[in-house]
């Protein structure tokens, strides 16, 4: 990271931190305008601005950091383990094969995490597994 981002980076790593498994808040349509005007849209639209103007001649495909190739590693065994064939046998509650899969994902999902995580903040997988579990 560098400029600006990479301050906000460092100044965020420096911060304490409390996680929680994540709960659905916007429910209304006034939730949605209130979180519009919130600081934490204001941060997370920043946020992407920053990355955009980091990155703007940047092939994604050639020039990647290891975060970037450990996500895509993952989600590549991810997507093999689904191209298995699956079961033959008649099931009323859908393929076996897949509840098989969707078990081992979770466990994936937190080595990944461990990959990718600073040590400092390693605590947030209980709010981000779910995201990845498409819960």
């Amino acid at each position: 990271f560098r400029g600006a981002f990479a301050a906000q980076y460092r100044a965020l790593m420096q911060q304490g931190h409390s996680f929680r498994s994540p709960e659905k808040s916007i429910k209304t349509l006034q939730d949605v305008e209130r979180f519009r005007g919130s600081n934490t849209c204001s941060k997370i639209l920043n946020f992407i601005k920053d990355i955009n103007i980091q990155m703007p001649d940047t092939d994604v495909l050639t020039e990647q950091s290891s975060a970037v190739r450990v996500m895509l590693d993952f989600f590549l065994r991810l997507r093999l383990s689904l191209e298995t064939p699956s079961s033959t046998s008649n099931c009323r509650y859908g393929d076996p094969k897949f509840r098989v899969w969707h078990g081992n994902l979770y466990n994936e999902v937190q080595s990944l995490l461990t990959v990718l995580l600073p040590e400092k903040v390693l605590a947030s997988r209980i709010e981000l597994t779910p995201y990845l579990m498409a819960r």
